[in-house]
């Protein structure tokens, strides 16, 4: 890749690229910063390439001077368009941007969060209906001096647009009040000066992240970002979580965020994208008639043992009508979860079965 800065014009943007001096495996993570001007972008992109890590890159755009759906939308054309640019990591692609530019850094997350991996804004307003899109991508927001106290009117500062998402659901989302000796116009400089949120933000990556939906009491919907769904379901005394997905990031420390229950893992089918890390579980559940094609399975469960019975075990016995479930009575679909509830469940014989690999995980064949 070459280490020399670009002037390139994307979409009715011009910006200003300074690509990764080091290639990394999957391409470098890009860090967007939305300027004021040609000097702005300059300064931007300075600084930043001095604080980062060699294997990132940087774009800092000008913001065009038009009306403000044109602005979103030629900015929303350059975004779009730098997720195929040659040696940058698609699903790493962070937003931030200057003092002047903050309004929009909460206006093009708010519109197009699926694009963006982190977002850093620095002041700025938004509306706090819209900016609930962003309930699962990580953000930090920079609140100066007065503004935490907002009047209650649209559009609202930082301070309740977080709020508006901590209420939402998000975990990711975080407020900062600038030091009064460190505010004005340069905030944004002093702020990123450490390398510290630059960092934070080039460290994100939306393959690591999910988006979670409540369903109803006990019952919740978890999205990779790959498409892919999983239901957690409480039952009394244990949770079962209906397949894993995709993702690449913590779904057993999430799902234990969201129930205090001990989690089971019932797998519907063996493939890929409804087992993936399925070994991090402890305990996992199939139907017998798959149970021949787990042996190929080497990356979740290699070289599997002999299956030992284990007789007379009662599984997820409960009364409790909204969030009695079993393995074999819950669906996936895309936008919702069909539970066939069922009032208790009847002691079942059950097969245990053991990986040398992986001891500490055991199979139940249903």
């Amino acid at each position: 890749m070459l280490e020399t800065r670009k002037e390139c014009r994307e979409g009715g943007v011009v910006f200003y690229l300074q690509e990764a001096k080091r290639q990394e495996d999957g391409g470098a993570p890009l860090t967007v910063c939305l300027t004021d001007g040609q000097a702005e972008a300059l300064m931007a992109l300075e600084l930043l390439d001095r604080r980062q890590n060699p294997g990132g890159a940087i774009a800092a755009a000008v913001v065009p001077d038009l009306l403000p759906d044109e602005q979103e939308q030629a900015l929303a054309d350059f975004v779009f368009a730098l997720q195929s640019y040659p040696g940058v990591c698609p699903t790493r692609i962070s937003l931030t941007g200057s003092v002047a530019c903050a309004d929009l850094v909460w206006r093009l997350a708010s519109h197009f969060p699926a694009w963006f991996s982190a977002v850093c804004a620095v002041g700025g307003k938004g509306n706090p209906y819209e900016v609930r899109a962003l309930t699962s991508t990580p953000l930090r927001a920079y609140i100066f001096p007065g503004e935490e106290r907002a009047d209650g009117g649209l559009p609202a500062a930082g301070e309740r647009l977080v709020a508006a998402l901590r209420i939402a659901g998000s975990d990711s989302a975080s407020c900062v009040r600038i030091d009064p000796s460190r505010a004005g116009e340069h905030a944004w400089e002093r702020i990123f000066e450490d390398g510290s949120v630059l960092a934070w933000l080039q460290e994100q990556d939306k393959k690591r992240q999910f988006t979670v939906s409540f369903v109803k009491p006990g019952v919740w919907c978890i999205e990779d970002y790959f498409s892919s769904c999983c239901y957690l379901v409480e039952g009394r005394d244990r949770a079962v979580l209906v397949d894993t997905g995709m993702g690449e990031g913590d779904l057993l420390g999430l799902v234990r965020s969201l129930t205090p229950l001990p989690v089971d893992l019932a797998v519907t089918h063996p493939h890929g994208d409804h087992m993936r890390g399925a070994d991090r579980f402890p305990r996992c559940i199939f139907m017998r008639r798959i149970s021949n094609r787990l042996p190929p399975i080497r990356s979740a469960f290699p070289q599997p043992g002999r299956p030992a019975v284990q007789s007379a075990l009662s599984l997820y016995r409960s009364g409790r009508e909204a969030s009695s479930t079993s393995a074999a009575s819950c669906w996936r679909r895309r936008s919702s979860a069909v539970i066939r509830r069922t009032a208790s469940f009847l002691p079942m014989r059950l097969t245990a079965f053991f990986s040398p690999a992986t001891p500490s995980v055991q199979v139940i064949l249903l």
